[in-house]
C-alpha cells in the first residue's frame, strides 16, 4: 500500500489554492503580493477567521 502524501498545513493548502482560484482568495480576504503571491500573513489572517482546506487523497 502506497504511503499518504505529507500533510500540509491548513495555511499551506489555502496558498496553494489562492495562487489558482482567486475567488476562494477574495471570499477569504487573502491580498497578493506584487510578484503575484498570496500574503503570508492574510494566509494567517483566513486560518484564524476559519478559512479551511480538505486535501482528498484518492486510491
Amino acid at each position: 500500500m502506497a504511503e499518504p502524501p505529507r500533510k500540509l498545513p491548513v495555511q499551506g493548502l489555502a496558498n496553494v489554492i489562492a495562487r489558482d482560484n482567486r475567488n476562494f482568495a477574495g471570499f477569504n480576504g487573502i491580498g497578493f503580493d506584487a510578484a503575484g503571491e498570496p500574503r503570508p500573513a492574510d494566509l494567517h489572517h483566513a486560518w484564524t477567521r476559519g478559512a479551511r482546506a480538505v486535501y482528498l487523497h484518492l486510491r
